[in-house]
């Protein structure tokens, strides 16, 4: 491979997968599950988040 596409991988920052989200609209009491939106699908409102996903940690 060359040397300038090992070098390119090497330096490229990686993003981080959206978590999932329970959300409802403020506006019009629409519910979803999101990925990261902060924005109504069907009216454009604000929404609020209900739940999270949380990490799991194991106990030892």
């Amino acid at each position: 491979m060359d040397k300038r596409i090992l070098q390119h991988h090497r330096g490229r920052a990686e993003m981080k997968k959206p978590k999932a989200q329970i959300t409802e609209c403020t506006k019009c009491g629409y519910k979803a599950l999101t990925w990261g939106s902060d924005k109504c699908l069907q009216c454009e409102g604000k929404l609020e988040v209900l739940a999270s996903e949380l990490k799991k940690e194991e106990i030892k």
